[in-house]
């Protein structure tokens, strides 16, 4: 496995692995707040990890070489929590999946209860910079993943649809509903391709964008090995890298037409369903659901949250 480097340029964010002030990289991200839940994780362009939490009205940040985050954006004025969020650093965009409920909670509203809405905030000062509702009476923005013109695709796991914000509109519109994308979670393109996995099945499945931007026929990709609970996804260099919160691990996906080969990466976290891979490093965040799950755990302490970072593979 390779070494971590400090104050090294990472490929696709123009971030670094930062030492702390001990002179050590720092590797482990500690939440400062208790019961945060985060759901998943991304890096800013100056290598700042941005974090959301389920059950916290914050998102995030850790700046270069900073052990514990601190809170960055308040939400406490919409009455929202965050789920799935992204950075676009070209146009200075971190897009962001809010949910609103009443807090402090034990345990998240029912699915097809929520009303979510997609958030652009300022990734230079954390201004918000828009909201946009999804559409039907309830849903749930899940995750986004954008296009190179900007485009945001967003998965409504609530009612198994992609929707999608065209730079400069003033409201999503739907984009694909079908039923392979029942319980669609993850999102992501790699280059120009798009995939989007099933939480449910664990299943993966490329959906071709048309040159006239409409969804092409879904293509389920033959795995080498099953994804168990497929949740947050994102793609560098060619490869997907996808939290299994089921299995409590992070893998890498290598694509050869309609097949994919998958690598585990790191196993024994807890109920993994973030990852960011930012040049040498990749970025994994535990939501720790499962402590709202199993009545074993009714009266355990999940605390403290953490974000860990792992070696890139060669």
């Amino acid at each position: 496995m390779r070494k971590f480097v400090t104050a090294m340029a990472l490929t696709l964010f123009g971030a670094c692995m930062c030492t702390s002030a001990l002179g050590q990289p720092v590797t482990t991200i500690t939440m400062p707040d208790p019961n945060t839940f985060p759901e998943n994780v991304t890096v800013l362009g100056d290598g700042t990890v941005v974090i959301g939490a389920m059950l916290q009205h914050y998102i995030y940040r850790a700046r270069p070489g900073q052990a514990m985050a601190e809170r960055w954006i308040d939400l406490t004025t919409v009455g929202s929590a965050s789920w799935g969020l992204m950075a676009d650093n070209s146009r200075n965009n971190l897009w962001v999946c809010t949910t609103a409920f009443t807090l402090p909670a034990k345990i998240t509203p029912a699915i097809k209860e929520r009303i979510t809405s997609l958030r652009a905030f300022d990734t230079r000062t954390g201004a918000a910079k828009g909201v946009w509702p999804l559409l039907n009476p309830t849903n749930s923005c899940n995750d986004m993943t954008i296009a190179a013109d900007g485009t945001v695709y967003v998965s409504d796991i609530a009612n198994g649809q992609v929707q999608r914000l065209k730079p400069g509109a003033a409201a999503l519109e739907p984009w694909l509903q079908v039923p392979e994308l029942l319980n669609v979670d993850g999102i992501a393109f790699v280059g120009t391709m798009l995939y989007a996995n099933n939480v449910s099945t664990g299943k993966l499945y490329r959906i071709p964008v048309n040159a006239d931007g409409s969804a092409g026929t879904v293509v389920e990709i033959k795995l080498s090995q099953p994804l168990e609970g497929p949740d947050g996804m994102r793609a560098q260099n060619g490869k997907m890298y996808v939290a299994e919160n089921r299995a409590n691990r992070i893998s890498e996906i290598t694509f050869t037409g309609d097949t994919g080969t998958v690598r585990v990466l790191k196993g024994g976290y807890v109920t993994a369903t973030g990852v960011q891979p930012a040049g040498d490093v990749i970025w994994v965040q535990e939501s720790k659901q499962n402590y709202w799950r199993d009545p074993a755990l009714a009266n355990a302490d999940p605390n403290p949250f953490r974000i860990y970072a792992i070696p890139t593979p060669k």
